[in-house]
Parts: C-alpha cells; sequence; structure tokens
C-alpha cells in the first residue's frame, strides 16, 4: 500500500493544515499527493477531476461541515475513507456524530497518529471493497456459490483479525510499554524543562496505548477469553457509552461453556445488531436477551426505533445481515428479523446445541 503515491484531498480554511498533514504522512512511510480544497466547490472538483485514496479534514472550510464533506465524498465514492485531524476540528458541533457513524470509514486522529489511522481506515475501505464484489456476485451466481464466498470472506476476515489483534499486543503494545517506562526515567532524572515534555509525551502515549487496546478490542475482544456472555456485557455496556442509546443486557445465566466458533457467532450477531441499531434505527432504547436453554441458545437485540420495510431488506447493500445469516447457518442456527407496526425491530439467532443443561 505505501509502495504506490497516496493521493489525499486535504480540507481547510487555507493552506495551513496541508504541510502538517504531509509531513505527519511522510513520517509514517507514505508518499502523499495532496490536493487542498477550502470550500464546497474546489472540494467538489477536486472528488471530480482528481481520484483520491482518501480525505483528511484538517481544518473546516466556511461553507463546508464535516457532515457535509462526508455526504459529499459518500456521493463519490462509498468506501472512500475520511479522516479528521481531531485536535483542529473537536470543535466541530457535529463532530462527535461523524466519528460514531461510520467507525470504519469516518476515524478521529491526533494529528501524530494520522499515519496510522490513514493506513487503518484504507484496510477497511479495501474490505468494503471486497464485501461490495461478494454482494454483487450473489445476483449473478447460484446461492450456494454465494454462500461459500460469503463463509470463506467472514472466516477469513476472523483468521485475519485475530492474527492482526495479536500482533498489536505483541508488537505495539510491548513497544508502547517499554517507551512508557524510558519517558518515565527521563521525567525522573531530567532537568524541569525535558521533565516536562517528557510528561506530554507519556500523555500522549497513554492516548495511543488506549487506541491501540480499543483497536484490539474490536478486532477480537480479549473479554470473549471469560465466555460469550461477559463479552456481551461488556460490549452492551461499550455500546450504551459510546452512542447515548439505553441499552439493557439480560441473561439466565453467569456463563456458558461454547467453541470458539459459537461463541464467535453470538458475539459477531450482537456486534452486527447493535451496530444496525446504532446506524439506522434512530431508536433511544435497545434491549439484548440470551437465554441459554439445554438445547438451544437464543439472542434477542430489540429496540424501539423506526423499523424497516421488507425493500430494506432485500437491498444490495445490505450485505452484513447476509453474511449474518449464513455464520449462523454454518453453526446450524437461523436469524429472524421483523418489524411491528409501531417499529419495534427485532433480531433473534437461534443455534440449536446438544448435550444437558449448559
Amino acid at each position: 500500500m505505501k509502495d504506490s503515491p497516496l493521493r489525499v484531498i486535504v480540507l481547510d480554511r487555507s493552506d495551513e493544515g496541508v504541510e502538517p498533514v504531509r509531513q505527519a504522512l511522510v513520517r509514517y512511510g507514505f508518499t502523499p499527493m495532496l490536493e487542498l480544497a477550502t470550500s464546497a466547490s474546489t472540494m467538489d472538483t477536486a472528488l471530480l477531476h482528481n481520484p483520491a485514496d482518501l480525505v483528511v479534514m484538517a481544518g473546516i472550510p466556511p461553507d463546508l461541515p464535516a457532515h457535509l464533506a462526508v455526504q459529499k465524498v459518500t456521493a463519490t465514492e462509498p468506501t472512500m475513507p475520511f479522516v479528521l485531524v481531531s485536535d483542529r476540528v473537536a470543535q466541530s458541533s457535529d463532530f462527535e456524530q461523524l466519528r460514531h457513524a461510520e467507525p470504519e470509514r469516518v476515524l478521529a486522529c491526533d494529528l501524530n497518529w494520522l499515519g496510522n489511522n490513514v493506513e487503518l481506515a484504507l484496510e477497511a475501505a479495501d474490505l468494503n471493497r471486497v464485501k461490495q464484489i461478494i454482494s454483487r456476485a450473489r445476483q449473478k451466481q447460484p446461492a450456494s456459490q454465494a454462500e461459500a464466498l460469503t463463509w470463506h470472506l467472514q472466516t477469513t476476515i476472523d483468521q485475519e483479525r485475530a492474527t492482526i489483534a495479536r500482533e498489536i499486543h505483541d508488537d505495539v503494545g510491548g513497544a508502547l510499554t517499554a517507551l512508557k517506562f524510558d519517558l518515565a526515567w527521563i521525567e525522573r532524572h531530567a532537568d524541569p524543562t525535558i521533565a516536562a515534555r517528557a510528561r506530554k509525551a507519556i500523555h500522549m502515549l497513554d492516548h495511543a496505548m488506549t487506541a491501540s487496546q480499543r483497536i484490539m478490542r474490536n478486532l477480537r475482544p480479549a473479554v470473549l477469553d471469560d465466555g460469550v456472555v461477559a463479552a456481551i456485557d461488556w460490549h452492551v455496556r461499550q455500546f450504551m457509552d459510546r452512542t447515548g442509546i439505553d441499552a439493557i443486557f439480560t441473561c439466565n445465566k453467569e456463563g456458558v461453556d461454547l467453541d470458539e466458533q459459537l461463541a464467535m457467532t453470538v458475539y459477531r450477531v450482537c456486534q452486527e445488531g447493535l451496530t444496525n441499531v446504532a446506524k439506522h434505527s434512530q431508536a433511544s432504547q435497545v434491549k439484548v436477551d440470551f437465554v441459554i436453554a439445554p438445547k438451544l441458545l437464543s439472542l434477542e437485540i430489540s429496540d424501539n426505533g423506526r423499523g424497516f420495510s421488507d425493500d430494506d431488506l432485500s437491498k444490495p447493500s445490505s450485505f452484513g445481515l447476509r453474511g449474518l445469516r449464513e455464520r449462523a447457518r454454518k453453526v446450524g442456527g437461523w436469524i429472524d428479523v421483523s418489524s411491528s407496526n409501531d417499529g419495534r425491530t427485532t433480531l433473534i439467532l437461534n443455534i440449536p446445541v446438544g448435550g444437558s443443561d449448559a
């Protein structure tokens, strides 16, 4: 990815933000080709005539708030990443909303971590393009072939996520921890001026360590090692903190012993279901109920949002739900989705299990 030039549209009120963006990307190993857009019209021109790999908002042009800029990018190229340099645009009224609207496309970061976040955003964009290719293939190929492609994609994604999470933990996490010890030593032994700089560096390092831990949890939550019940409980609480939507989790047992594939299926269905609630439902409350019976696992996610129509489910872009259904089918389960007249939407995952009471 870094072998070829990186084409970037930089949004700002003036050319003030271009050079810092260039330097941040060069430090990370990119060869950036930057084009400045200081208004809605110049952004339209840049998107139309100079195809870009991503857009970086280093500042807010007078006639181009962040949400409008994202809309323009989406209309031109739905998978193009959009990165906000948070230390300069955090005062934007729609900043927080955008951060959580499309977490795989719209990222926010400090300028010092721009290169790392750009790389993550480009990888996510590549994955979304693959999903679109698979989605189009489903329209042309027999169901069995399309299902095989979907399952292969999901399996590959799970394996890659686990590998990346381990690498972040072992390599990045270890390096950051060692660096923090070194900075702490410098703070203790240096003169006041250098000690103050070391404290600032430690503060930034803490943010980096928090970000890497968040990325690891999203890739393959370590909390799954404590069991799927604990993992779902943790994810529901994280969802409520992140979105502000009231979320309630209940389970009839404290835990259940499942193999990795079953546990990952239940967790990913919960994760995707809550993501859909945040993106589409306009709900103020969501309930997640996990029932562990002697021969059946049942996960129900219900919200009080706007509901959906049958046409919504048949859209080619509803890849996530199709993927979940295929994931459930591979472990012998099934997914039902329904919407009542009052707008209440319910997603139910059922998985038959053998043996005695779990």
